[in-house]
């Protein structure tokens, strides 16, 4: 059944997530944030900045993938979501006596999700993965909202005209 625009945008305004499985686990992908747009944005220019000649495709892919680490994060970014990218867990660091010593310590579950996606998934995986949530992601509104934004910005009076006495 295909989603009526309606659907569409209550499933974004009530963050209802879709599922995306990566290799044998399924994660739950909630409609992106801003915050979430924004990361993914920074991320992706930290790719290569370089022209790829398509008629040597081997060599050329050979030659970048040395800097291609960012794309496992990207796509961790993408399905995490900006809110999750760090857990904090509460963990028995020892137990004395019947006292349990407890620690907090941090998980950066975007560096996990990123290792975990570029050491046991393919190319092709990974390039279906990424257009699924890019399909996911409503890039158009998000860019309707910056070029309104940015035309706004180009409106304002950026230099007062003063006033001139007469005579002068």
């Amino acid at each position: 059944m295909k989603k009526t625009i309606e659907s569409k945008a209550a499933d974004t305004i009530l963050q209802r997530p879709n599922e995306i499985t990566v290799g044998n686990k399924t994660y739950q992908v909630a409609p992106p944030s801003p915050a979430t747009l924004i990361l993914v944005s920074e991320l992706v220019s930290q790719m290569p900045q370089i022209n790829l000649d398509e008629s040597d495709i081997i060599s050329e892919s050979l030659r970048v993938a040395k800097d291609c680490r960012v794309i496992g994060d990207i796509i961790a970014v993408l399905i995490l979501g900006a809110q999750n990218l760090l857990q904090t867990k509460r963990v028995i660091k020892r137990v004395w006596l019947i006292f349990p010593k407890y620690e907090t310590i941090i998980v950066d579950r975007q560096k996990e999700l990123a290792t975990e996606l570029l050491y046991d998934l393919r190319p092709i995986e990974l390039n279906a993965i990424v257009q699924k949530l890019m399909v996911m992601m409503e890039l158009s509104f998000f860019f309707s909202l910056t070029t309104f934004l940015i035309g706004i910005n180009l409106l304002k009076v950026t230099k007062d005209p003063g006033t001139t006495q007469s005579g002068q």
